[in-house]
């Protein structure tokens, strides 16, 4: 279960700790509309945010009493995009302080409409992006197709629809670091599947010799192997080992258009769908996230055995962090109505839980202080929350999903 922290405003604007307001389409459904709740998660689960907006009843039901005939909520749709804002300090009648600016707290989509007509209340369920890596599929697997062109090598990728993605078979090295082009038109070198021990000349004398001594049980003329480490030059020409940076670096690429143009190329697999497909180009994966893993996880560090084949990117994804450490993955909401997807630690390391100590710290961000909550505009939770605009509402946390 994903560990989540909730911050939830009062029933009214101008009762509130902080003045939570959501936006659809860009639009603003009126003052009389709130953010009740926002709850921010970390795993396979999306943060979500509840809004209340009036049905203004009367305005449908009989609009010449009312003089209108629209309700605010006629305008939302499902998938609507939705951006929740909030302002720590708002004027004291619960308006919008100009001075003191808001902040984006949640940016998604519209997942569920709630309409109560006794109450007059339409309740808006708001969900972050990360949905929509459940919605796209993994199938088949991409494999280095390498050739000899003159005098060097030439190194491509193929895609293999009906080929399952076996991680690690049988403990034996089966990735291989080949030049691809990415999205942004550059060329690097990126981990794909291949043969294992593909490039280790007399592998299976080294796994099994000829002549073995009857004491020992080992061949005698065994040939001493080298695995290279991943992303060394070594492992451009001979297999090396997955490990969960490589797993994150080659799912990255292997959702990407350029790999999506592949997987389509000569009437093969149309149905293929990249991360920008399937979102709508509302997800952000930046570039070089697997680097946290090498905190606590040398990247010489093997991954596990796996097979991956019809698999959802969402849960695919959290098992390469659960295999990693204590990492999950997170959505980070920005302004423009789009998530970034991030690597978050999850729970703290050695002893730095315990009063406090932060003597062994780590690399990482959150090596030293685990996961705390930051309100609105800067500041901790544990901060003083007194002041002449903290009339109502409540702050709450939980650590109850957090692993020691």
């Amino acid at each position: 279960m994903p560990a989540s922290s909730t911050i939830s405003s009062a029933t009214s604007p101008d009762n509130s700790a902080a003045r939570a307001i959501c936006t659809f389409q860009g639009k603003y459904p009126g003052p009389k509309s709130y953010c009740k709740t926002v709850t921010l998660q970390l795993g396979e689960q999306a943060s979500t945010g509840t809004i209340v907006i009036p049905l203004a009843i009367l305005d449908s039901v009989v609009p010449a009493i009312s003089g209108t005939k629209t309700s605010p909520v006629e305008l939302i749709q499902h998938d609507d995009i939705a951006i929740v804002t909030a302002q720590l300090v708002p004027q004291l009648n619960g308006t919008e302080n100009p001075v003191d600016g808001s902040t984006t707290v949640l940016s998604g989509r519209v997942r569920q409409i709630f309409r109560n007509i006794g109450l007059d209340q339409a309740i808006i369920t708001v969900k972050d992006h990360r949905e929509c890596l459940e919605g796209l599929p993994i199938v088949g697997s991409f494999w280095a197709q390498i050739r000899t062109d003159g005098d060097g090598l030439d190194n491509n990728v193929a895609y293999r629809q009906g080929v399952k993605a076996h991680i690690n078979p049988g403990n034996q090295p089966n990735c291989l670091f080949v030049s691809v082009t990415q999205d942004d038109g550059a060329d690097a070198y990126l981990p794909m599947f291949c043969t294992p021990f593909f490039g280790h000349q007399d592998f299976k004398t080294t796994q099994v010799g000829t002549d073995y001594n009857k004491t020992t049980g080992v061949a005698t003329n065994a040939i001493s192997m080298t695995i290279p480490k991943p992303g060394s030059i070594g492992a451009q020409t001979s297999s090396c080992y997955w490990t969960p940076a490589t797993l994150w670096q080659h799912y990255q690429w292997a959702t990407s258009v350029s790999a999506k143009d592949i997987a389509q190329a000569n009437g093969n697999f149309q149905e293929f769908a990249s991360l920008d497909s399937a979102s709508g180009g509302w997800i952000t994966w930046p570039v070089g996230l697997e680097t946290a893993f090498i905190d606590n996880n040398p990247q010489s560090s093997k991954a596990w055995e796996k097979v991956f084949h019809c698999y959802k990117l969402l849960p695919l994804l959290h098992e390469i962090c659960q295999v990693a450490g204590p990492y999950d993955i997170y959505m980070h909401s920005e302004d423009d109505g789009r998530n970034t997807l991030n690597i978050v630690r999850t729970r703290y390391t050695d002893n730095q839980s315990i009063n406090g100590d932060t003597s062994n710290t780590s690399t990482s961000n959150d090596g030293a202080k685990g996961i705390i909550l930051n309100r609105a505009i800067g500041g901790n939770a544990s901060a003083d929350m007194t002041g002449p605009t903290i009339i109502g509402g409540h702050l709450s946390e939980s650590s109850e999903n957090l692993y020691h």
